[in-house]
């Protein structure tokens, strides 16, 4: 929960992100409140609680992002890094259950003014091919980059560019787990929309896990940002990066720095930290806030310099 003041204001961090603080105490204390009245993914359960008159003791709180209190490699992942090893693999498993039932499902439906079974379809047999190259190279992706973070984990920590590696396997494994589910539903016909269809549950449970943050599609612009700038910076020191506004009336006079904005991106005092500073011009371009807002959807921290000094980082 967000960390408040003595004067009722949200605190933040050094990086101008808002503190965050979890609390440990029994469920017993909780009142539940059932609002997961939803399509898909019934059984998680996700409700929400509220409490009251709660003391919690220090010892069973924690802020989130601060310095890890066991050393052990699973401790090293930020929050978003775990949900973006799990959402994909929920996914993935939902698809993989949706084909392996229609394969079964080709061999034995005739369909309605046809003298054979879709297995013998040729467009059946090609779009079952497709599906299950989609499938095995977005989980061979997502493997490749979770085995390296792990690697990058024991010796001692996640960098940046693992980072982005992952967040760009976790989304592309979200969107095609999809993408799969949707061409696998529709060849499978009318009979898919029946309640008690497995083919109808799970595609309501892969709606409910892909409508999830994980999945934006945004993702791939942010990870593209991060990926162009920080492959210029290396961890001894800073270059700086031109970002072109985009904007047509300035592209001339970028080059003589009128109309280009910069960022200035260092490595900071805490690992995996990133200053951004603007240089000059009085506001970020779009393009420049689209590589500070995405530096912090991989768990960094973000500010830029005005002539007034240090501003906040984008929440």
């Amino acid at each position: 929960m967000p960390v408040a003041g003595a004067d009722g204001k949200p605190q933040h961090a050094p990086d101008g992100t808002p503190l965050l603080r979890t609390f440990v105490f029994p469920a017993a204390r909780a009142k539940i409140i059932d609002v997961w009245d939803v399509i898909g993914l019934n059984g998680t359960g996700s409700d929400s609680y509220e409490v009251a008159d709660l003391f919690v003791p220090a010892e069973r709180s924690f802020l989130r992002g601060e310095a890890v209190r066991r050393d052990y490699p699973l401790y090293r992942y930020t929050i978003n890094g775990v949900y973006m090893a799990g959402f994909p693999g929920v996914a993935l498993g939902i698809a993989r259950a949706m084909l392996e039932e229609f394969i079964a499902l080709a061999g034995a439906k005739t369909p309605r003014l046809r003298q054979s079974t879709l297995r013998d379809d040729a467009v059946i047999q090609a779009q079952v091919a497709m599906c299950e190259a989609r499938l095995r190279s977005a989980r061979a992706f997502l493997q490749e980059t979770l085995v390296a973070g792990w690697a990058s984990a024991v010796a001692g920590g996640i960098g940046i560019n693992q980072r982005i590696a992952t967040r760009l396997a976790s989304t592309f494994a979200l969107n095609q787990a999809r993408e799969v589910a949707d061409l696998i539903f529709h060849a499978a016909g009318a009979g898919a929309i029946y309640a008690g269809n497995p083919l109808e549950r799970r595609m309501r449970d892969i709606i409910t896990v892909s409508q999830h943050l994980q999945a934006r599609q945004a993702h791939y612009e942010r990870a593209r940002h991060l990926a162009l700038v920080w492959r210029l910076i290396d961890r001894g020191g800073a270059k700086r990066v031109g970002l072109d506004t985009g904007l047509p009336e300035q592209r001339q006079a970028a080059r003589g720095g009128a109309g280009q904005h910069q960022l200035w991106l260092k490595a900071g005092a805490a690992p995996g930290r990133l200053a951004a500073r603007k240089l000059g011009a009085q506001r970020l371009a779009p393009r420049a806030i689209g590589a500070v807002e995405g530096a912090h959807q991989f768990g960094l921290g973000c500010g830029h310099r005005s002539p007034g000094g240090i501003k906040a980082g984008v929440p």
